[in-house]
């Protein structure tokens, strides 16, 4: 298997903004899966976890934040790079990141660039242990 093998999950409840983050993704080089819905996405990952490289959160939606998306993945996929999308964050929203396991934060809008080096940061280093 190679890197661009595994998954990058993408979460957003916006469907345009998820489709250009998608997008973003694909033209990495990067296969990646997206869900509107958080609960959607905790069944599938729990289920293809060992093919999964990444997790791309926005933080603000409608049915269940980022930070709670991440409270149910926590029993299921503690292990997988999880990253916080967001226009607005607080010291106080960074230590509950830190407690949740939370690896980073991209501040919105999302350059391509930042985005890559996140993946290379998190993705490249999760797959690169999949495959040992």
């Amino acid at each position: 298997m190679q890197i661009q093998d595994f998954e990058i999950i993408l979460v957003d409840d916006d469907s345009d903004v998820l489709e250009i983050s998608k997008l973003t993704v694909e033209d990495l080089g990067y296969k990646c899966k997206d869900f509107t819905q958080p609960t959607e996405a905790v069944e599938y990952i729990s289920k293809n976890k060992k093919n999964i490289s990444m997790i791309l959160s926005d933080l603000r939606m409608d049915n269940i934040n980022g930070f709670e998306f991440k409270k149910l993945l926590n029993g299921e996929a503690r292990e997988i790079p999880f990253v916080i999308l967001t226009g607005y964050w607080t010291k106080e929203m960074s230590l509950e990141a830190m407690e949740l396991g939370i690896d980073a934060f991209i501040e919105k809008p999302v350059t391509d660039k930042l985005l890559s080096e996140q993946i290379e940061k998190f993705a490249k280093v999760r797959a690169e242990q999949l495959i040992d």
